[in-house]
């Protein structure tokens, strides 16, 4: 049982870092060809000294932030984050070692 578990846990890891590369090429691509900034009215916005379009920041934002949220979330299922110290255990260990000294 353990083993089909394991397969399974496998075939599921490797389904997520697929979904995971995939998003990352599209938000990289994003990146690199953001497309043209547009206006309210969907007017493409154009540099006034070169006529050419101006590229969509907000769209390279946006992408640069779910590669940022690809790479956590990779990191998270290879277990590669650091483990981290809940605050409430923290204070506990204090409050603790404080009653222990009355």
């Amino acid at each position: 049982m353990d083993a089909i578990r394991a397969a399974a846990l496998a075939e599921y890891h490797a389904e997520m870092m697929a979904k995971l590369d995939e998003l990352e090429n599209r938000a990289q691509e994003q990146i690199r060809h953001p497309g043209p900034k547009t206006s309210v009215t969907g007017r493409v916005i154009e540099d006034p000294q070169t006529r050419e379009p101006l590229p969509d920041n907000i769209i390279r934002d946006q992408a640069r932030n779910t590669v940022l949220k690809v790479v956590r979330t990779r990191m998270d299922l290879l277990a590669l984050a650091a483990p981290q110290r809940s605050m409430n255990l923290q204070a506990n260990i204090e409050l603790d070692s404080e009653n222990e000294s009355l």
